[in-house]
């Protein structure tokens, strides 16, 4: 969700995302033609930045990298800090098929 719509899109844009019970807020902090990257807060969890650089882009694949610098907040905020570490490689491969089943349509036919 867009609080401001209007400013919805490069550096300053902000947005929440909500999970059940819990919302984070993000900020683009940076964008040019190869990457972006935000701020991610959530009150009292967890804060940090999220970058997503662009590696190789074809015509039919595109790689990129996705890295984070988190730190945590607290005690929960520990405990799933621990725990996104160890499922990284899983939460990354969940991506890259919700992305391609997102596109399907668009290249079916």
């Amino acid at each position: 969700m867009y609080p401001a719509p209007a400013n919805a899109e490069g550096p300053g844009a902000v947005f929440t995302v909500s999970h059940g019970e819990k919302t984070s807020v993000w900020i683009v902090v940076d964008q040019d033609q190869r990457s972006i990257r935000y701020a991610r807060v959530e009150p009292g969890h967890s804060a940090g930045t999220v970058r997503v650089a662009v590696l190789n882009a074809g015509a039919s694949e595109t790689r990129l990298r996705v890295s984070y610098e988190m730190t945590a907040l607290g005690p929960e905020g520990a405990d799933w800090l621990e725990g996104f570490v160890a499922g990284f490689d899983d939460y990354i491969a969940h991506w890259s098929s919700a992305i391609a089943a997102a596109i399907e349509p668009e290249h079916a036919g």
